[in-house]
């Protein structure tokens, strides 16, 4: 052997075990991946000083979600037709969300609308699966509701699915969070 095989094959017996180490890293997250749930459940609260019955007229308002609702590079909008209850939400209305970017669009479809309970779907974009979403209007006191806000469902993203479940809470509350603080404000500041 000369000198020059010597460094030449220690080189390759290395680069051997850190290829060996990544396949079993790889096959390791993808094993983990197939075995934690694709589940996710995000959960988010605000208090607002006013009673249920006005934060509900406020929510049933189809003219007012573009301005609460926080989308990330978008905008909710009423539909061109008239929703079925003149310009409050029932079941079965609809809201468009139009993005920034390239102009696609989405939808909230309105599933059950009753005295303190709104669930919806929404679909962020076309081909994309939907969401469902159920906003909760507890009263603690006469003049103070606690708005709750719950989504929950399954991630079809492949093997990396149940690895954006893990963060799903983190992703999606920040945007929760941005929607509820902007409904009290809105809220709070027509008093």
């Amino acid at each position: 052997m000369t000198v020059l095989e010597k460094p030449q094959s220690s080189a390759l017996y290395q680069l051997r075990w850190v290829t060996r180490i990544l396949a079993i890293l790889i096959l390791f997250l993808v094993v983990a991946g197939m075995l934690l749930p694709n589940h996710y459940k995000v959960e988010r609260s605000v208090q607002i000083a006013m009673t249920s019955d006005e934060v509900q007229a406020y929510l049933l308002r189809a003219d007012v979600w573009g301005d609460w609702l926080y989308v990330e590079k978008g905008v909710v909008t009423p539909l061109a037709e008239p929703v079925s209850n003149g310009s409050l939400l029932a079941a079965n209305d609809m809201l468009r969300i139009v993005y920034d970017a390239g102009g696609s669009e989405g939808e909230i479809h309105f599933t059950l609308v009753t005295d303190g309970l709104i669930e919806f779907s929404v679909v962020p974009k076309e081909g994309i699966s939907s969401v469902f979403n159920r906003i909760e209007l507890v009263t603690n006191t006469a003049e103070t509701t606690q708005v709750n806000w719950h989504i929950e469902g399954e991630l079809s993203a492949g093997f990396i699915g149940p690895y954006l479940a893990l963060v799903a809470n983190q992703i999606a509350g920040r945007n929760f969070e941005l929607s509820l603080q902007r409904l009290r404000l809105a809220l709070e500041t027509d008093l």
